[in-house]
């Protein structure tokens, strides 16, 4: 799918929007450190990158072996990227089983 280009402010008005704070409360935290989960609509220089979900904590540390990954990113929709989350919840809930 062809993304659009937004301004800055049209990604803001999306990331303070009713229904995203609606999906971030019903987001459940990290399953590996029990943090808040965030959900944003990323939009860098106008250029539109989608939707991103995860744990701060696991955002931009890859460099390690061990790393594990709890944060994705390019989602077309705010609803895709909850839908993620919770999947990757679930997931982890089962491996620590």
């Amino acid at each position: 799918m062809e993304r659009i280009i937004l301004c800055h402010t049209a990604s803001d008005r999306d990331n303070k929007s009713k229904s995203m704070k609606a999906l971030r409360e019903k987001l459940p935290p990290c399953p590996i450190c029990g943090r808040t989960a965030y959900l944003e609509h990323d939009v860098a220089d106008g250029a539109d990158f989608g939707y991103s979900v995860g744990c701060r904590s696991f955002h931009n540390n890859g460099n390690d072996a061990s790393y594990i990954r709890a944060s994705f990113h390019g989602y077309d929709s705010k609803e895709e990227a909850f839908k993620a989350w919770i999947r990757f919840c679930e997931r982890m809930g089962k491996d620590n089983d």
